[in-house]
Parts: C-alpha cells; structure tokens; sequence
C-alpha cells in the first residue's frame, strides 16, 4: 500500500513540476496575439470610414436584417450612442490592437482588447462569420496566458531588467500553461465537431458540398474569373472530401512531433484556400491563430533558425562565394 502511495506521490510531484516549472508554447502564443491582433486591426481598419454605419448612429438600417435574423445583443447602446462615443470606441479598440500586436503591457492591452472588440462585434452583428467567436474565445484564454514572453516589447523590457522570478511565478507558469491547453482543446473540438457534422450530410459524403457556396457572390469573390475551377468536378471533390479527412484526423496528427507539423501545414493551407477562395479570410486568419499554440517552441526555434540560414544565403553574392578562386 505504501508503494502504491509512495508511486502516486511521485506522479503527482512530476505532475506538478510539468505545468509548473516552464511556460509551454511562449512562441506559440506570441505567434496567436500578433495574429488576433492583425485580424482586429483589419477589420476596424477597412471599416474605419464607415465606422458610423457599421457600429455607430447610421447602424439602424440593418435592424430589419437583425429580426428577420434573431440576432441577440448584449450591449445595444453602441449604436444608440452619440457619435463621438463611437469614434471614441474604434480609437481606443485600434490602440488596444495596436498594444497587443507589439506586446505593450500583453495582458493589459489583452484584456482591453478582448472587452473592446466583444463591444464592437456585438453593436454589429452583420459582421459576424464565425470569426468573432474564435477571435473572444481565445483572447479570453490569452488574458490568462503570458503571450508576450516573446516578440513583443515586454520581453525585451524582462530581458534589460533580468530580475529574479518572484514567489508566485509558479502560478503565471500555471495560468500560462492552462490557457494553452483550453485553447487546444477549444480548437481540437472545433475540428473534430465540424468534421463529424459533414459526416452527417449527404453533399459531404458525395463530395458536391463545395459547389453550392462558391456559387454565391457572398462566398466567391471570384466567382468571374475562377468560375471554370468551381464547376470542375475533381476540384469540387477534392476540396470537399480533403476538408473533412483534414478535420477529422487533426488530433490524432497531434500526437506526434513530426505529424504535428504535417498537420498544422495541412490546416493552414485550407484556411488560405478558404480565405482566398471563399472570402473569409478573417475567418481564415482567427484560426490559424488559434493553431499556432499546437507547434512547440523548440519547433518555432528550428524553423526561426532555418530562416536565418535562408536570409544568409540569400545575402551572399556569386562574387562573395567565388572571391577566393584564382583561376576558372
């Protein structure tokens, strides 16, 4: 019996020293806030000249769509609001963005981030394609996370002070590591629901899925010039089937180093095809976001360290390699 507690004691001890001695996924996590970062910033930035129609005063032309839709808000005085305070709402949501992509104060401008955008999204519904969803979800997570131990300016600032970890370091370490792990598993059920829900259509099953919205000028931009390609049926078939045998096998890609990146450069070449393809490139870019945390630091530092071996080539000159040859 002693052993058995003796053994439980030890796993519990490795257990804790796991999520408590080091930050997992530091590059991950950098890599997710730029990414939800740029996302807002594009969104509020496209929409800046028609910030009052979007989420201001002029936003009651879509009220018939939001019943006709029953779209629920939350917070409905956005838009009902005077129209300095709308200005003042997208100045302050493009500062937050702003702070959170260069890493000013991470879990301040995080939080300032995930409670002004969650405003902006629920004062105009029309700009609702999934994305907004994934985009709050995941900065909530990052609110407890350290996403800016890396690329961003509080690092370098941690760095020129190098002062000792105090006391509740243990607890950040903690936090930090237990947002990674909601946001995978957030993203795995995203995958693996989604997948099993194509299971059950038959369009999914017979590989036509596809066909129906590329037809759509909403969801094909370019409709006109890729007409011929979305009508080819072995296009058709391979986009649908390739997305649910992506989806579906992503977690068990998970499982190893080197299929995890294999997975992770499958699911992010069909978020691009979707973003460029289909025009949900906000969409597109909150989950591939949302997937980096998957890929481990020492795997961010291998490919950070083959780009710079890559920029070396690139630099050096045929005159540079060839300058100690003294005959032909």
């Amino acid at each position: 019996m002693s052993g058995v507690a003796t053994r439980s004691g030890s796993v519990l001890d490795r257990f804790v020293e796991t999520v408590t001695s080091h930050r997992w996924s530091t590059y991950g996590l950098a890599a997710t806030r730029m990414t939800l970062a740029v996302t807002i910033l594009l969104q509020l930035v496209v929409g800046f000249a028609d910030r009052q129609y979007i989420w201001g005063v002029g936003h009651r032309w879509a009220e018939p769509f939001h019943e006709r839709q029953a779209v629920v808000t939350w917070l409905p005085w956005l838009p009902a609001a005077p129209a300095w305070v709308t200005d003042l709402a997208v100045l302050a949501s493009v500062l937050a963005g702003l702070a959170l992509l260069v890493g000013w104060h991470t879990r301040t401008a995080c939080i300032a981030t995930f409670v002004l955008w969650a405003v902006m999204i629920d004062a105009s519904p029309i700009l609702r394609s999934g994305a907004e969803d994934v985009v709050r979800l995941v900065l909530f997570y990052l609110c407890f996370s350290d996403s800016g131990a890396a690329a961003s300016l509080d690092a370098r600032r941690r760095r020129a002070r190098s002062r000792p970890a105090g006391s509740t370091e243990w607890l950040t370490i903690l936090l930090n590591n237990l947002a990674v792990v909601l946001i995978a598993h957030q993203i795995v059920m995203i995958y693996v629901g989604s997948a099993l829900w194509k299971f059950d259509g038959p369009t999914w099953l017979d590989g036509t899925a596809v066909y129906s919205p590329l037809q759509v000028n909403q969801y094909s931009p370019w409709l006109d010039e890729l007409g011929w390609l979305y009508t080819w049926s072995p296009f058709v078939h391979a986009a649908t089937w390739s997305a649910m045998a992506i989806q579906l096998a992503f977690p068990l890609l998970l499982l190893d180093r080197r299929t995890r990146i294999l997975g992770f450069v499958l699911v992010t070449g069909t978020h691009l095809g979707i973003g460029l393809l289909m025009g949900l490139m906000y969409f597109s870019l909150a989950m591939i976001a949302a997937d980096a945390v998957l890929i481990s630091d020492a795997t961010w530092r291998r490919a950070a360290d083959a780009v710079r071996r890559w920029g070396r080539r690139l630099r050096s000159t045929p005159e540079d390699t060839g300058a100690g040859k003294t005959g032909p």
